[in-house]
């Protein structure tokens, strides 16, 4: 069984009505995927450094293929414009979600 993939992004929204438009549309290509959303948030709150973002977006795939199936379709390639024109990408990150525990190490 593979570990599911997590996409993590952080954005500055500055064009509220495009980019409803693009949470819209890529809501629905993500329906054709096995994913859950985790969050999706403008309520962001750094806790410690720096972070200049207003939207949060944490998506879990059931594994990276998945992931990759998604963000490399076309669906998603016709509605990734409206993301660019109405928010500046903070950063875009995945990650496997593991647990990389020191050797002995229990999860609470």
């Amino acid at each position: 069984m593979s570990a599911p993939h997590f996409l993590l992004a952080l954005m500055n929204k500055h064009d509220a009505e495009t980019f409803a438009q693009y949470q819209a549309g890529a809501v629905q290509t993500l329906s054709a995927y096995e994913m859950a959303p985790v969050a999706v948030t403008s309520a962001i709150e750094v806790e410690e450094g720096e972070l200049e973002a207003n939207m949060l977006v944490l998506i879990r795939f059931s594994d990276e293929d998945e992931f990759r199936r998604w963000w490399t379709s076309s669906e998603y390639a016709k509605v990734q414009p409206l993301r660019e024109k109405s928010a500046e990408t903070v950063f875009a990150i995945t990650f496997p979600g593991a647990l990389e525990l020191p050797s002995g190490a229990a999860p609470a």
